[in-house]
């Protein structure tokens, strides 16, 4: 799943390369998808899902990326969710699908309520409840910002929660959930609230909202996934915004712990990437100025390394054992971009790949195998050389 895990910190525990290991990555194989890829590739018994912005799902084998299948015409695809024997992701126009893993068979399309809704999030299954939110298509006028709980088998809906007063327009939803071992969770709602909000999962009752900024300017969307994670034995949750503001809250109440501006608005979100933690720091990526990855304190706030970059991130980075992988690039670029890899602990250039396009979607680490996808439209894999 995107992230990795419930908590989206991006370090699975199935993650266990090494800077060592990722100084000596070499590409294994790269496939054309043929369109901009925007959503990162998620990876499962053998098998390699991406989607891209032309409307193609593909999967490819992960040894050597050989095609599995194909399915056309689908709308522009975020970021896939792989779920038991089920590929399921979402569209910039509206709909849901799923479909056969192995196979590459259309179990079914359920598409939002709405005229013009749009499904930007990564799709998540917690307790046999498939969730994601909905926004609205880029240029169209508001639509309701919704959560919605379907049927992960059928697409049947179980609930649906909007996340403003009588479902008046306004507060879409581009980030994807994240949920807590209670069965709460928490999602980034865009304008006019540009918030984080907490739900439960069970019935979509909203609990607390919190803005991250003061101003209540036009475009401080919240479209970072939030992160789960404990520090000082309390859970809390960690999210940036448009503004270049990262803020971290207690889970419990929304009540704010720290907030700080780690860079100023660049012409993209300055912090639309998720944060990743390796249970010591936070690594919260940046598209404003200064650009690059920055490492900070749980507890405060305070900067331990940064890492500037001469091209936005906008990916969420994914973190091994003791390095830290992420992609740069402008949203629009398809001739400049790198993959990077840094330490951990210092933040030191560790290795870098020229994919000649921007990386926008998030890599994926499985084992010491880094996966990867650029807005060139090229699906990749790099292994540690002997």
């Amino acid at each position: 799943m995107f992230r990795g895990d419930l908590a989206r910190d991006g370090h699975p525990a199935g993650a266990t390369l090494t800077a060592a290991a990722a100084a000596r990555l070499a590409l294994a194989w790269r496939v054309d998808l043929g369109a901009p890829i925007e959503g990162g590739p998620v990876v499962a018994g053998g098998i390699v899902v991406a989607g891209t912005a032309g409307g193609t799902l593909t999967a490819v084998s992960a040894a050597r990326g050989e095609r599995v299948w194909t399915v056309p015409g689908l709308g522009p695809l975020g970021q896939p969710l792989i779920s038991d024997d089920k590929v399921i992701v979402g569209s910039g126009d509206g709909h849901l699908y799923a479909i056969e893993l192995r196979t590459g068979e259309r179990l079914w399309d359920w598409r939002a309520p709405g005229d013009r809704p749009a499904i930007l999030d990564a799709p998540i299954v917690y307790r046999g409840l498939l969730l994601v939110g909905i926004g609205t298509q880029p240029g169209a006028p508001p639509e309701a910002g919704r959560l919605v709980a379907l049927d992960p088998a059928s697409g049947d809906r179980f609930w649906a929660s909007c996340l403003r007063p009588d479902c008046t327009p306004g507060d879409g939803i581009a980030s994807s959930v994240s949920v807590d071992s209670a069965g709460i969770g928490y999602v980034g709602v865009g304008n006019p609230d540009a918030a984080v909000a907490a739900f439960d999962v069970g019935t979509g009752r909203l609990g607390w909202q919190r803005r991250l900024s003061a101003s209540r300017s036009p475009g401080l969307e919240v479209t970072a996934t939030p992160l789960l994670f404990s520090s000082q034995g309390r859970l809390l949750v960690g999210a940036g915004s448009a503004d270049g503001r990262f803020a971290v809250l207690a889970a419990a109440s929304g009540a704010p712990v720290w907030s700080r501006l780690l860079s100023n608005p660049g012409p993209a979100s300055s912090v639309s990437g998720s944060a990743a933690f390796d249970g010591r720091l936070l690594f919260v990526p940046s598209a404003g100025t200064p650009a690059g990855i920055q490492a900070v304190r749980p507890g405060d706030g305070a900067t331990t390394w940064r890492h500037d970059t001469p091209l936005p991130v906008l990916s969420s980075p994914a973190v091994g054992r003791d390095v830290v992988v992420f992609g740069d690039g402008a949203a629009d670029s398809g001739t400049a971009g790198a993959l990077v890899a840094v330490a951990s602990g210092d933040g030191h250039l560790v290795w870098s790949f020229d994919t000649g396009a921007g990386v926008v979607a998030s890599p994926a680490i499985v084992g010491e195998a880094v996966y990867a996808a650029d807005l060139g439209g090229h699906l990749l894999a790099f292994r540690p050389a002997a």
